[in-house]
């Protein structure tokens, strides 16, 4: 990669650009090298550096803005501003752990949360396998998912979800210190929560004494059409909240905890947790600086809600494109936060991650950057550029269209003339889609 601007990016030996799609899974939110943030980088840059321990202008300005348009009472939280999304996760852990006296940590299935060792409990297995490190169990409830519930009802609150996910709860409650909750689950590939499964799910958290921590890592700031993706299910006042890593604009890596006053009071009674507030990186004014633009870009008139309006306009795009489609079983999502699940007539001839795979490929080489997601790479997951207009969602949908159709093609030519689930003339299984010749 040699520069990028906007949408595009450059490879070295390719004069055409490449249009993202994935931008860093969303770390730049406003394309790539917004004018306005370069220029709010040079100016934080000639100001200060590296500000710790010192309090800064930036840093202040900055809590108060994310207090004031998060969905919480201001008045009963604070917040702690520090680098890297699994580094600040890992903070609320430690948090809850110590406010809470209890030490166990619950997350959903399919779950992503960080790959540091005190978050590989909390992360699917599916994501990371490094069972031998791990030093407690993993405590796992069901995500019942907008289209599709786990135990088979269409409804969140009358299906088994909510039963089981409070018999586990009950259960540990005297050792579970809080449930980790990914609004939208986004490295399992955009997965959207059925309807009131996540404000049911924290009125049992608040029954059982079990803090409620949402990690907005990869769905938050405005990627849903609200600033925090909670809005958009009900959810307010959540024990913590870790906000979205695009805060830093893509250039520095800043990453905003908030949490109830009362838990920073609790943890700050003691000496000995004065670490927790620590890192040489904490409160950095030149990435508050930085931030602060980005919030001045996305509260702009007008910048959610065409989130909410061009989203809706390229998910609308997709589903007429792949209505009917032998690989493409649909495409979902709720603003920028875009998936389309794969589907394969014979999963043991063609799996969904194999297909996904060609899809990703065949990307690449019409100059389009995808990204397959899920536990089994059976997902293609979109983050675009939060400023995205129609005229490059057009060219967004025209080459998706044409990078599914060639990469179809090709997996349809390895598997030319037999029937699906049919047998190469050897015995060997094969495979071809229906009405295929």
């Amino acid at each position: 990669m040699e520069r990028a601007f906007g949408e595009w990016v450059w490879f070295k030996g390719h004069p055409q650009p490449f249009l993202d799609l994935v931008m860093s899974h969303g770390a730049v939110p406003f394309g790539h090298c917004h004018p306005r943030l370069v220029e709010a980088l040079k100016r934080e840059a000639e100001l200060v550096d590296n500000n710790y321990p010192f309090p800064n202008k930036n840093q202040v300005e900055l809590a108060e803005r994310l207090l004031s348009v998060a969905p919480l009472e201001q008045d009963e939280y604070e917040v702690l501003i520090n680098i890297s999304g699994s580094f600040v996760v890992d903070k609320a852990i430690e948090l809850s752990r110590i406010v809470t006296g209890k030490a166990a940590i619950a997350s959903f299935d399919k779950a992503f949360h960080g790959s540091t060792l005190s978050l590989l409990p909390a992360t699917d297995a599916c994501f990371v396998d490094h069972s031998e490190l791990m030093t407690e169990a993993s405590i796992k409830i069901p995500f019942c998912e907008e289209s599709r519930c786990p135990q088979g009802s269409p409804s969140s609150r009358t299906c088994g979800c909510l039963e089981t996910s409070e018999r586990i709860i009950k259960a540990n409650q005297s050792s579970l210190a809080a449930l980790l909750v990914e609004p939208i689950q986004g490295s399992a590939g955009n997965i959207l929560p059925a309807s009131g499964y996540l404000r049911a799910i924290q009125e049992i958290c608040e029954r059982h004494n079990v803090l409620f921590v949402v990690d907005d890592l990869q769905v938050g700031l405005g990627r849903t059409g609200r600033v925090f993706s909670i809005e958009n299910f009900g959810v307010e006042n959540p024990d913590i909240i870790v906000t979205h890593k695009g805060l830093g604009g893509g250039f520095y890596p800043l990453v905003a905890l908030i949490a109830r006053k009362s838990i920073f009071s609790a943890v700050s009674r003691n000496p000995l947790n004065a670490t927790v507030f620590g890192g040489a990186f904490l409160n950095n004014a030149f990435g508050c600086g930085i931030a602060l633009e980005v919030l001045d870009i996305l509260l702009a008139d007008g910048v959610l809600e065409r989130v909410k309006e061009n989203g809706d306009y390229f998910l609308l795009g997709l589903q007429n494109l792949f209505s009917n489609h032998p690989l493409i079983s649909r495409a979902y999502g709720l603003g920028y936060v875009i998936g389309m699940e794969l589907t394969s007539p014979d999963e043991e001839c063609l799996s969904r991650a194999d297909i996904a795979r060609e899809i990703i490929a065949e990307g690449m080489r019409q100059h389009v950057i995808l990204y397959s997601r899920g536990g089994d790479g059976e997902r293609i997951k979109l983050s675009p550029s939060l400023t995205m207009d129609r005229a490059v969602i057009d060219i967004a949908l025209e080459k998706i269209r044409g990078v599914v159709a060639t990469a179809s093609e090709s997996l349809l030519l390895q598997s030319v003339s037999r029937p699906i689930g049919g047998r190469n003339r050897d015995g060997t299984r094969g495979l071809a889609f229906a009405g295929s010749s």
